[in-house]
């Protein structure tokens, strides 16, 4: 089987194509799992780690299948632009990150959708998913010695990587554009309900 056969891309009618087009620029990645796909993060390296950034992120960094297919040709490259633009225009360019809580002491960001890199976010949706178990472990959200709770640093650095970095957080190069986010939606998901002494609810126990 020869794996090496082209395919006539440009053969095909412009509507098609735009279709592609969409459908790259508005996919979306699987929801990862906890703990499952505990191998998908890493922490920083000791000399990008900050104090109480409790924070692991993705090995495989961030896919943008749009990129490389500008890069194909002069004529896919102005499409594709068209595109973003037309998708820019009726709000339709989807920028979706989740964040899953282990624990309350941890952080997962991956980026289930990011279309394009544009210096202007339309509109940046957060899932916060609270995940693990806390029972019998201090919280990250426990007051420090003066200064504020775990958690809150490693929002943070979160935040901080994503103003310099961009989207990769796990760049060695510092981005050029600090990226701008017009509207910011930050949705905190309710966790599974469980069964505590015979009754449903979603809070977990703590024996701290």
């Amino acid at each position: 089987m020869n794996d090496n056969i082209s395919f006539p891309f440009l053969l095909l009618s412009r509507e098609l194509r735009d279709q592609i087009y969409d459908d790259l620029l508005t996919s979306s990645r699987v929801l990862p799992s906890w703990p499952e796909d505990r191998g998908r993060w890493r922490s920083p390296s000791e000399d990008e780690a900050r104090v109480f950034e409790d924070c692991r992120y993705a090995v495989e960094g961030l896919k943008n299948d749009t990129a490389a297919l500008q890069r194909s040709c002069h004529q896919v490259h102005e499409e594709v632009r068209t595109a973003i633009a037309r998708l820019d225009r009726l709000g339709q360019l989807p920028y979706r990150l989740d964040l899953m809580m282990v624990d309350e002491t941890t952080l997962y960001p991956t980026w289930l959708s990011f279309p394009t890199r544009l210096s202007r976010i339309p509109k940046l949706n957060v899932d916060v998913r609270i995940l693990g178990d806390v029972a019998g472990k201090r919280s990250g959200w426990t007051p420090g010695c003066g200064g504020p709770p775990i958690m809150v640093w490693c929002l943070y650095y979160l935040l901080a990587r994503f103003l310099l970095r961009g989207p990769d957080f796990l760049s060695s190069v510092k981005s050029v554009t600090i990226p701008y986010v017009q509207e910011l939606v930050i949705n905190v998901v309710t966790p599974s309900p469980i069964e505590v002494h015979g009754k449903i609810c979603v809070h977990r126990l703590r024996k701290d």
